[in-house]
């Protein structure tokens, strides 16, 4: 059984949507350190084992996701390979200056972004979609 909504109108709403895509660029190297990118089919070299657990930020107050992700007691498992890691993944330094070149496919992203059009079923309305080759390893 397929649900019927209602029109809305989404602007005058004011409605605001974001999306958070996580994705490996094919960079020279990693967003916040020198480190080079690639997949790695070897096993790492190390394991590191961390216990999620909440820091205050520079305004001196708790971030709620990390609150929330400390009760879970989630835990994250690092994999370490020796040419491809740095003190900076396990956050044991601070990051490094921004890769310019990552940020500049992060930008063209998000500018190639602004123009997509979706696609609504439900009105048969049917809309193209942006597409082009980002730089991005699969």
């Amino acid at each position: 059984m397929k649900t019927k909504f209602p029109p809305v109108d989404f602007e005058r709403l004011g409605f605001k949507c974001g999306l958070e895509i996580h994705q490996q660029l094919n960079t020279k190297k990693k967003l916040f350190c020198h480190c080079p990118v690639g997949l790695r089919k070897e096993p790492p070299n190390a394991t590191i084992l961390r216990h999620m657990r909440p820091t205050l930020s520079e305004l001196g107050e708790y971030d709620g996701t990390a609150l929330m992700e400390f009760r879970t007691k989630k835990n994250v498992i690092y994999q370490l390979n020796k040419g491809s890691t740095c003190t900076y993944e396990m956050d044991d330094t601070p990051p490094f200056e921004l890769n310019q070149e990552a940020l500049d496919i992060a930008l063209e992203i998000a500018t190639a972004t602004l123009s997509m059009r979706f696609t609504y079923p439900e009105n048969n309305t049917s809309t193209a979609a942006y597409q082009q080759d980002f730089s991005v390893l699969s």
